[in-house]
């Protein structure tokens, strides 16, 4: 029997593609592509370094929004964007939390790390008991938080708070009792979440369509209300399916982590403090519920 794609699954069940807005979020080209849709992904894994290239850029400015990495595959990404930051001179801190010390403890470059006691090495992909943990710990994941923001070089305030996670126990329900306590000091948070790919199993494809709904397409009383950023793992896939699978996912993580601290920027490119690029950047989250896919884009010059 053929495996669905994580957009059929919601379809089959009964997830109709009015409840979700799409809107594409890419970074513009800033070279020659080699093809017309300027997709990254579509660049055959030839080498270990997977990133994407550097904006041509001096002295830029430090990222103004915080950053946030739970669960396995949230560290990762979270990592992989501190590494980013670094090639290009910047030292920015970013939280990371987990139930699995072994894996927090693998990402050296994660400024700020909380471990959730208790849990035996993981959720075992149970959302639900990610956010009972969360729930249990909420005094002490609340002051990793605000420690964590405490040490961050803001030039100017504002509410907008990246949380990055997958599908997994950790990430969807930690992330989501996590959301709950940022919108009650008055942040925004903005999830940035990995589709799972057709390969996995039944409960990762619940789980995801569970933080969906939970975080941007409930209705109004059952959900977040937030405008959250999706992550077509299996798009990715599709296009390298020749490729190791591993490599493959390696290779994910190094583009999209990339990507995400490009983004990040490129809001403060040729600009001082809170410039009219960040502000519209920011305005794009503000007040607005929905989801919008953030592309592999190939933001500097051609190989």
């Amino acid at each position: 029997m053929a495996k669905l794609s994580f957009l059929s699954f919601l379809k089959r069940a009964g997830i109709g593609s009015e409840s979700i807005v799409m809107t594409n979020l890419d970074i513009p080209s800033r070279g020659k592509s080699k093809d017309k849709s300027d997709d990254f992904s579509t660049y055959p894994l030839i080498n270990l370094d997977f990133s994407s290239p550097k904006f041509k850029v001096e002295d830029p400015s430090k990222p103004q929004i915080p950053i946030i990495g739970v669960g396995g595959c949230g560290v990762r990404i979270a990592s992989v964007i501190a590494k980013r930051f670094i090639d290009y001179g910047l030292e920015f801190p970013i939280l990371g939390i987990e139930t699995d010390e072994n894996e927090l403890n693998n990402h050296e470059l994660i400024s700020h790390k909380f471990i959730i006691p208790n849990t035996n090495a993981g959720t075992a992909k149970q959302y639900r008991k990610g956010a009972t943990l969360a729930i249990e710990n909420k005094t002490a994941i609340d002051k990793a938080v605000e420690d964590y923001f405490q040490d961050i070089e803001m030039r100017y305030e504002h509410e907008i708070v990246f949380l990055i996670f997958g599908a997994g126990g950790t990430g969807v329900g930690v992330s989501y009792e996590l959301a709950k306590s940022l919108i009650e000091k008055g942040k925004r948070p903005v999830p940035i979440f990995f589709f799972p790919g057709r390969e996995e199993n039944t409960r990762i494809q619940f789980t995801a369509a569970a933080a969906l709904y939970r975080f941007s397409y409930g209705p109004k009383d059952q959900c977040l209300n937030l405008c959250s950023l999706l992550v077509d793992n299996d798009y990715f896939l599709e296009k390298n399916a020749r490729s190791n699978f591993g490599v493959t996912l390696h290779a994910i993580n190094e583009r999209v982590g990339s990507t995400i601290a490009d983004l990040l920027i490129s809001t403060e490119l040729d600009s001082v403090g809170y410039s009219a690029d960040l502000n519209e950047f920011l305005e794009v989250f503000r007040n607005i519920r929905g989801v919008g896919i953030l592309n592999y884009m190939h933001s500097g010059v051609d190989y």
